[in-house]
């Protein structure tokens, strides 16, 4: 039986390994005392090697997103067929990891600056959605462009 594990293991150790040498990540090992004496150097490192992974020639693509009303804009936003442009050129500014030993909970905080994002996708606004009293209703294709992009994400 240890051999069929032992293959098992040797299996996925090729899968991972991959063909092409830039599929290969090399993380380095953080230790708890490099967060507090060197900044989450290491962090940051592995953070912008998963970064290099992201293909030049392919948008990030999702299926659909929702982003719920609020009080400033008070209608639903509906995307579908979406395709994010540009992520390669992520440059990471910040990384931070923080545990609560106590509520056995972590929290990854990544800073970082995207100078130019392209968002191409369907959208919705259903009817009923208001802008300053201004029905905006409608559905069709839209083109975001954003430049000099800074991004703060949160992972709990």
């Amino acid at each position: 039986m240890t051999g069929i594990y032992l293959l098992f293991f040797a299996n996925i150790l090729l899968v991972n390994a991959g063909i092409n040498p830039k599929t290969r990540v090399y993380f380095k090992q953080c230790m708890e005392e490099d967060a507090v004496e060197n900044n989450n150097a290491c962090l940051l490192l592995n953070a912008q090697r998963v970064v290099a992974l992201i293909p030049s020639d392919k948008p990030i693509e999702i299926k659909q997103w929702t982003i719920k009303g609020t009080k400033l804009l008070s209608y639903d936003q509906h995307y579908q067929n979406i395709k994010l442009y540009n992520h390669h050129q992520a440059k990471i500014l910040k990384a931070g990891l923080e545990a609560n030993e106590i509520l056995e909970t972590w929290k990854l905080v990544l800073e970082f600056h995207v100078p130019e994002v392209l968002f191409v996708s369907d959208y919705e606004f259903e009817p009923g959605s208001k802008l300053l009293n201004v029905d905006i209703a409608s559905k069709g294709k839209v083109t975001y462009h954003h430049s000099k992009t800074f991004v703060i994400y949160l992972f709990i």
